[in-house]
């Protein structure tokens, strides 16, 4: 599925562009002021049973989760011949309490409530919480002020190749949407981990799906995970739900972390020393200067393929490290370069002098190509005082873009990824 993705993307672009930074083109005014954007607040109380955690969530958002699985099922799988479609046909026919099994007591059991009260077969609720596993574009950013301070940002990019409509406007006069993405803007959510009515940690979630893929624990470290494509594809995923392969789940990991991990020290020990099922980039923020990192995640490792420390960054001048979905070190598909103008809006259209927080890291997350129609969530962060802001986002406006075939310009626009 993970070759399909990156095929896919290949054979719809068309041509190249300049990757240079667009802030200009599409200025942003922070904070948002639009009712649209906001995110809904929400608690999941850690001391009921784990049954019951997720009641009150999805009995209020059970149309909407119940709409997502449908717009992936009628969209994104394609039938059973096609790769996607054979996997959702395999996953869908398993036994679900042999698959619950595989998971930690704690969590298959908060997926057993979820399945319950939202209406879904069990196995449609365990093929939701995969998500991750097998999709997404993200940009994820750690940067660190004049002063040292550190902020952590996030753009969270799904659905692709989910259908397009071309019929609904988004605005700017140029119709069309994913369905997917569409499906998952009202299901998300802040969320507030409580124990004995004190936050553990902060997250943003979609509604029905208990892993963590951004979150923040206040005084301490803050995270988010983007996806990595690799040459193993789906195989160790697929050797967990049907063969014998031992390894955790991505976002279930991190959650782990969130919950027990007391500084940025320790979550970064710990999310480079578990055996993941999946590839990924894990990208941590601390609260002192220097404190900040990507931890490039391989299938049947303990330990990260890499570890690329802000700390070294400083020392070469640079004040951040930048993550979408590709290794570090290598050069970014031109089918698929967010990269180079996200760095060259820190670099050369910002710079750390100018760096001023919150208002810097939505301004870059604002601009395209890293604002695309895909884009559904911008997560912005300070750990060192706990404040965290979450903005639901829909890109607008017809200039053309990466991914926008005949477009024949690349100013920026809404590309479709």
């Amino acid at each position: 599925m993970r070759a399909l993705l990156v095929a896919a993307v290949a054979v719809a672009c068309v041509e190249g562009r300049a990757e240079q930074c667009n802030i200009d083109l599409y200025p942003s005014t922070y904070p948002p002021t639009e009712a649209n954007m906001t995110v809904p607040y929400k608690v999941v109380n850690l001391d009921l049973l784990p049954m019951d955690r997720w009641t009150a969530i999805g009995t209020e958002y059970k149309a909407g989760i119940n709409k997502l699985i449908n717009v992936f099922l009628n969209h994104s799988v394609g039938g059973p011949s096609t790769p996607v479609g054979h996997f959702v046909e395999r996953v869908l026919n398993a036994d679900s309490e042999k698959l619950l099994s595989k998971l930690p007591k704690e969590y298959a059991e908060e997926i057993r409530g979820l399945s319950m009260v939202t209406g879904l077969d069990l196995g449609y609720m365990i093929l939701f919480q995969l998500a991750y596993e097998l999709e997404g574009l993200c940009t994820s950013i750690v940067a660190q002020d004049a002063e040292g301070k550190i902020w952590h940002g996030r753009n969270l990019d799904f659905g692709l190749f989910s259908g397009y409509n071309w019929t609904e406007p988004e605005g700017g006069g140029f119709p069309g949407a994913w369905e997917l993405t569409e499906a998952l803007r009202p299901l998300i959510l802040k969320v507030d981990w409580q124990k004995n009515g004190t936050t553990i940690f902060s997250s943003v979630q979609y509604a029905g799906y208990i892993g963590v893929h951004t979150g923040m624990k206040k005084g301490m470290f803050g995270m988010s995970v983007d996806s990595r494509f690799d040459n193993n594809l789906d195989k160790y995923l697929l050797d967990w739900l049907f063969g014998s392969y031992e390894g955790e789940f991505l976002t279930l990991a991190t959650r782990t972390t969130l919950t027990q991990a007391t500084s940025y020290a320790e979550a970064k020990q710990q999310l480079s020393t578990f055996k993941t099922v999946g590839p990924s980039y894990i990208i941590l923020s601390g609260i002192e200067a220097g404190e900040g990192c990507v931890l490039t995640r391989g299938p049947n490792m303990v330990t990260p393929i890499d570890t690329w420390d802000l700390a070294d960054q400083l020392k070469k001048n640079t004040y951040f490290v930048l993550e979408t979905n590709y290794d570090h070190w290598k050069k970014p598909p031109i089918f698929d370069n967010r990269r180079d103008s996200a760095v060259d809006c820190m670099n050369n259209t910002i710079g750390q002098a100018k760096f001023n927080g919150f208002v810097s890291l939505y301004d870059v997350l604002s601009a395209g190509p890293n604002l695309n129609r895909l884009t559904t969530f911008t997560w912005l962060a300070h750990p060192a005082t706990g404040e965290h802001n979450s903005y639901k986002r829909r890109c607008t406006g017809v200039h053309g873009g990466h991914g926008v075939p005949g477009s024949g310009t690349w100013e920026f626009g809404c590309a479709m990824w």
